[in-house]
């Protein structure tokens, strides 16, 4: 399945059900909720989300931010992310969460880099963390719960108001 064009949820949700890969090539917008179950979800086009728009995906390649207002942010399989230039995951100053329920690869050669903002929200991140010369950058979170390992070459950054949980090694190379 390909959105091609600009997609406006005006409080609409769009779900979309695929065996195979869903692309997003332009921009997916509104106030509306998007979940995608797919093999694989190509993020090329920015999700900007208002109101209490969620986003659920399930395997990402991610190559765009995505944004919402106070909406959760939710991945169920790995996610890889390959914008080629900095991305970012936001779900503004409240409480939405952020859920990574499988691994997170920054793809390598240090153009990957990822930040997180949940606000007081949580973020967990609950597979191994690759990081292959990237910086990955929590902002902000209420809790960031780290499941399995971090490691690679790139800096790590974590700022919480309330506690970082380490349930795994964090083991980062190079300069």
């Amino acid at each position: 399945i390909d959105l091609d064009g600009v997609v406006t949820l005006n409080d609409n949700g769009l779900t979309v059900v695929s065996a195979g890969t869903v692309l997003v090539g332009d921009t997916v917008g509104g106030s509306g909720n998007l979940a995608v179950t797919s093999t694989l979800t190509d993020l090329d086009g920015a999700v900007t989300l208002t109101g209490s728009g969620t986003v659920t995906l399930d395997a990402t390649n991610l190559g765009a931010n995505v944004t919402t207002a106070v909406g959760n942010v939710e991945f169920g399989g790995a996610v890889t992310v390959d914008k080629g230039s900095a991305a970012s995951i936001d779900t503004g100053s409240g409480a939405g969460k952020v859920d990574f329920k499988s691994t997170l690869g920054l793809t390598s050669g240090g153009l990957d880099s990822l930040s997180i903002t949940a606000g007081t929200g949580d973020i967990d991140l609950d597979g191994v963390v690759t990081l292959n010369d990237n910086d990955l950058t929590v902002v902000s979170a209420g809790t960031v719960t780290v499941g399995s390992t971090i490691g690679g070459s790139g800096d790590l950054a974590v700022t919480t108001s309330t506690l970082t949980d380490l349930n795994g090694a964090v083991t980062l190379t190079g300069s």
